[in-house]
């Protein structure tokens, strides 16, 4: 049985920094337990991904960058910590997250000097 929980809610910083629809202010964002098992794909790539997972609220709630994907679909959230978490929630009537992976200090530095992400 798919469940989904409450991961976070979208509030008006990211809607101003990333110029979105204010109607979306307030929204919950949420993780299907389905979402796992895509995401597990990227396993070898997580210091340690059991943790990771379970801190996905803290990425979308305490992020150090967000940005817009290229085709306006989703937001990505970035955290950095001893690696730099990319986790991307799509732009839908429904906020779902739909993937996380680990990025390279060089694409998170290049997301930002192309403008893609903003300090948060």
């Amino acid at each position: 049985m798919m469940s989904e929980k409450v991961v976070g809610i979208l509030n008006d910083k990211i809607i101003n920094l990333l110029n979105l629809n204010p109607d979306l202010e307030g929204k919950e964002i949420l993780l299907s337990s389905k979402r796992k098992k895509h995401m597990k794909k990227h396993k070898r790539e997580f210091l340690d991904f059991e943790k990771s997972f379970n801190e996905i609220h803290l990425v979308i709630n305490e992020p150090n960058y967000v940005g817009l994907h290229p085709d306006g679909q989703s937001i990505q959230f970035i955290k950095v910590t001893n690696e730099n978490i990319l986790l991307a929630v799509k732009l839908d009537k429904s906020l779902d997250v739909r993937t996380m992976y680990v990025i390279t200090d060089n694409k998170l530095q290049n997301y930002l000097n192309s403008g893609r992400i903003k300090k948060f």
